[in-house]
């Protein structure tokens, strides 16, 4: 019988966890979502910056322990897929003003979506290297590349990051692991 009360008291404990930790989650991503439909003018930038804090999110409220969801990794991984994806949008630009049929949409010609892979692959080395490890950031680079020319948008994203951080570290006793 003692055994079944405790089982019930660890379960009800757990399903606490589950629901405050995703009331958090949800609180979170509410902020975030009224921040990037102030500012991103591209639907691109609001839902890819969504669903990179989305999945940042994830890791926070259930997988708190997760040696990706440390602060470091956190602010690191964007604050690199930020510069990486920048500099490859800039250069890229820098190369389309030397080519004459460099777009997007020019089948013959796919620079940005070359780079927009590239910048992939070096965030991911980058991250690697620096052990600044936090995979949801690597898709920003992508959409740096490809449309973000909204700085405050970009902002909206790394300070909802380091709220993510600070979420974490003040929480740190109370946030459970959830799966």
């Amino acid at each position: 019988m003692e055994e079944n009360t405790m089982f019930l008291m660890r379960n009800r404990t757990y399903w606490l966890h589950v629901f405050i930790q995703t009331l958090g989650a949800t609180a979170f991503m509410g902020l975030v979502l009224l921040g990037l439909n102030k500012v991103a003018d591209a639907k691109i930038i609001w839902a890819a910056g969504a669903s990179t804090l989305a999945s940042s999110a994830f890791l926070i409220f259930c997988v708190p322990d997760s040696p990706v969801a440390k602060p470091l990794k956190i602010i690191g991984g964007y604050v690199v897929a930020t510069l990486v994806g920048e500099g490859m949008r800039l250069l890229i630009n820098f190369l389309c003003q030397l080519l004459p049929h460099c777009h997007v949409a020019d089948p013959p010609l796919r620079l940005f979506e070359l780079a927009a892979a590239l910048s992939v692959g070096v965030t991911f080395l980058l991250m690697v290297l620096f052990k600044l490890e936090h995979p949801p950031a690597a898709g920003l680079a992508v959409v740096m590349v490809l449309d973000i020319r909204n700085m405050e948008a970009m902002l909206i994203i790394l300070a909802a990051a380091i709220l993510l951080t600070l979420i974490r570290t003040i929480f740190r006793n109370q946030l459970r692991r959830l799966v």
